[in-house]
């Protein structure tokens, strides 16, 4: 089996991005889509208003309010692809990565871990 050549690459694409097409393939998943959307947003709903009554329990500066709900998101994120000692891992990994912004962002690691132990019940080993 051979390569495509560029122009044959070209026209393959262009027949994908027809409008015509676009539309019929997005009108096919159009409720599958919204379904899977309309789930994600009420879970991430949830976990923001879970993480608000934290914060405002920890008396948080309103201003890292949106930081601290970026923390939570990306948590859920982690919790719904991993479990047990393999969640464990990715959570600390994301911690280091995320420490240099916590410090220069003013974010308190307390609430962090908080947030963490509070909405999904993960407390580190």
């Amino acid at each position: 089996m051979g390569k495509r050549d560029a122009l044959r690459r070209v026209k393959k694409y262009q027949a994908k991005v027809e409008p015509e097409v676009v539309r019929k393939r997005f009108a096919k998943r159009k409720k599958a889509i919204v379904d899977q959307m309309t789930a994600y947003f009420n879970e991430i709903y949830e976990v923001e208003e879970k993480a608000s009554a934290v914060l405002n329990q920890e008396d948080a500066p309103i201003t890292f309010t949106p930081s601290y709900l970026c923390y939570a998101r990306e948590l859920w994120r982690l919790q719904k692809k991993y479990a047990g000692k393999r969640l464990f891992r990715e959570i600390r990994v994301c911690e280091e990565k995320r420490e240099e912004k916590r410090q220069r962002r003013g974010l308190d690691q307390k609430i962090l871990e908080n947030l963490r132990v509070k909405i999904f019940g993960i407390e580190l080993p």
